[in-house]
C-alpha cells in the first residue's frame, strides 16, 4: 500500500470510529435514567372522560381514599390539576358490593401536535417514564397492588399510555422491596415561553365532582 493509500485508509477509520463515538453517546442519552432524550415537542390539553370499573378488589376502598388514589396516579402521569374525580358504589351502605366500586374521571393529559398544526401549541412536553410503586405517591401503599393492576388494564389501555414494565404479583408473598411497581412512559411539561393554561373540564349535567 503506497502513501496515499495509507493516508485514505487512516482516515476513513478514523471517520468510522468518529461515527461510533457518536452513535454510542446518542444511544447513552436515550437510555440514561430511563428517559429518552428529546428535544420538546408542541402540545395541547386533550380532554379525556371515563369510567373506571374494578371488581373484587381484596379489601374495601372508601370514596375518599379512591379519591386520593386516583388524584396521585393522574397527577404523576402529567395531568393538569383541574379534574373531576367521582368514585361510587363505595359507600359502607351498599355492602359486598364496595368492593366492585367504579370511579369516573373527567380530565386532561398532554397531546403531541403535528408539524402542521404546531402553531396551536399551548405547552410543550418530553417523553418521561414514570414508575408508580408504595411510598412513592402520597396515597398509594403496599396494600393497592390489586388496584393498580386492575388500573393498568382498565385505565391506562383506555387512554393509551405504555405500560413499559410491571411487577404486580399480588397474590404472592412480599419477598422484594418494593413491593409492586409499574412503569409508563407518559409526556412531561417542560418550561416554555408559549402560555400553558389548562382547560377546566365541563361536568356532565351536574353529576361530576370535584375536590380542591
Amino acid at each position: 500500500m503506497n502513501e496515499i493509500g495509507r493516508m485514505a485508509w487512516r482516515a476513513a477509520a478514523v471517520a468510522m470510529m468518529a461515527s461510533m463515538m457518536t452513535a454510542g453517546a446518542a444511544f447513552a442519552g436515550e437510555t440514561s435514567g430511563g428517559q429518552t432524550s428529546s428535544a420538546p415537542a408542541p402540545a395541547v390539553w386533550s380532554r379525556h372522560a371515563l369510567i373506571v370499573d374494578l371488581h373484587d378488589l381484596p379489601r374495601r376502598y372508601t370514596c375518599d381514599e379512591l379519591w386520593y388514589k386516583f388524584r396521585d396516579v393522574l397527577l404523576a402521569i402529567g395531568a393538569a390539576p383541574q379534574m373531576r374525580i367521582l368514585p361510587y358504589r363505595c359507600e359502607r351502605r351498599v355492602g359486598a358490593i364496595a368492593y366492585s366500586p367504579k370511579v369516573e374521571l373527567d380530565f386532561s393529559l398532554p397531546r403531541i401536535l403535528s408539524v402542521e398544526n404546531s402553531g396551536g401549541a399551548t405547552l410543550e412536553v418530553v417523553p418521561k417514564d414514570v414508575t408508580l410503586e408504595p411510598d412513592k405517591l402520597p396515597h398509594i401503599g403496599p396494600q393497592d397492588c390489586e388496584l393498580l393492576n386492575q388500573m393498568r388494564f382498565t385505565f391506562f389501555k383506555a387512554i393509551g399510555e405504555a405500560v413499559k414494565t410491571y411487577h404486580l404479583a399480588c397474590q404472592a408473598p412480599v419477598s422484594s422491596t418494593p413491593a409492586f411497581a409499574m412503569t409508563v412512559q407518559t409526556l412531561a411539561r417542560v418550561p416554555q415561553r408559549v402560555s400553558a393554561i389548562a382547560p377546566v373540564p365541563q361536568s356532565h349535567g351536574g353529576a361530576l365532582t370535584g375536590r380542591g
